[in-house]
């Protein structure tokens, strides 16, 4: 994998982590469902964290700078971002959560995971392994308490909706990889 390509890459998955803590941890004085509210108070710590370690997988000895490459990235995410900030409601949070930023993200380190060589990308594969199996977990978790919410047809409804909205966003913006 080019330099450039990992520092786009890197930096890309650093600012979505770091917005992704921002957005649940935001969430949290709002969301009525305490059981929700718990779920978001703990995975917001979790994606703090997968945002340190993309920051420590960034190329930043080879004169890349990591803040401004992550700041472009929220630039282009900024749309997705806020709409997802506006959900104001559980299951709007849930589906943003689990069914949009959940699952792109898997999909998408998933790849990346195939993509990288085994002599130079270590420490890459390595994080992205420990990354991965939070991300797996916390989906679970979440698509579960969301299936649990969806009790009727309008109910499932409105999620769908909710998600083709925040889907195409995402897509709009270049999806997870900025690609």
């Amino acid at each position: 994998m080019r330099l450039e390509r990992l520092a786009a890459d890197v930096s890309r998955h650093c600012a979505l982590e770091r917005a992704w803590f921002e957005i649940l941890g935001g969430w949290v004085p709002t969301t009525a469902d305490p059981e929700v509210k718990l779920q978001f108070a703990q995975q917001s710590h979790h994606h703090a964290w997968h945002a340190e370690l993309w920051a420590g997988c960034f190329p930043d000895a080879y004169g890349f700078d990591l803040e401004s490459a992550c700041r472009a990235a929220t630039s282009q995410l900024a749309p997705f971002l806020d709409a997802c900030r506006a959900e104001s409601d559980g299951v709007g949070r849930l589906v943003a959560a689990y069914r949009i930023v959940g699952t792109a993200k898997i999909a998408a380190y998933d790849a990346w995971a195939d993509q990288l060589d085994d002599v130079g990308a270590g420490a890459t594969r390595r994080w992205l392994e420990k990354i991965l199996a939070d991300e797996i977990a916390d989906l679970r978790a979440g698509l579960g308490l969301l299936s649990r919410r969806l009790q009727d047809g309008s109910a499932v409804a409105n999620a769908a909706s909710r998600q083709v909205r925040l889907e195409s966003l995402l897509w709009e913006a270049g999806g997870v990889s900025g690609r």
